[in-house]
């Protein structure tokens, strides 16, 4: 970040310095969305963990039921339990794709926000050479 601020000082004083600003924007700007697009992938897959728990507990919930014949107080106890960690799964899941949904709207605004800096920066780049050439042909023509 510091090398950043250094180079938005000095963007305004030439040409170069400010195609050196938006090329190190841009590239911290893709950084940016590739932690975006990893931190959802990352929070997908613990959807799906959890998505597998919980039909995990359902099954040993099915089994007790189906295998609870000496034991049934107790079976009975640990199916409340089993059915608390299930519910408890569920809202961890909404919440997780609660965050997901985020992400993915935070994904959508920094591929914006990273298409409008190489914008800036392409038309910038196209100005520089064609301002370049210019000054070229003026140098050769003075001489």
């Amino acid at each position: 970040m510091e090398k950043l601020k250094e180079l938005k000082k000095k963007r305004d004083s030439s040409r170069d310095a400010f195609l050196s600003y938006y090329s190190y924007l841009i590239g911290i700007e893709r950084q940016l969305l590739s932690v975006i697009e990893y931190t959802s992938e990352i929070y997908r897959n613990i959807y799906d963990k959890e998505k597998y728990l919980c039909l995990i507990k359902d099954k040993e919930i099915e089994y007790l039921k189906n295998n609870a014949e000496e034991k049934e107080k107790e079976s009975e106890e640990k199916i409340k339990q089993i059915e608390e960690l299930i519910e408890l799964y569920k809202k961890y899941m909404l919440w997780v794709n609660k965050m997901t949904n985020i992400l993915d709207i935070m994904h959508s605004i920094q591929d914006n926000v990273l298409s409008q800096t190489t914008k800036v920066y392409n038309a910038y780049n196209k100005y520089d050479e064609e301002k370049g050439m210019l000054e070229r042909k003026k140098i050769a023509e003075g001489i």
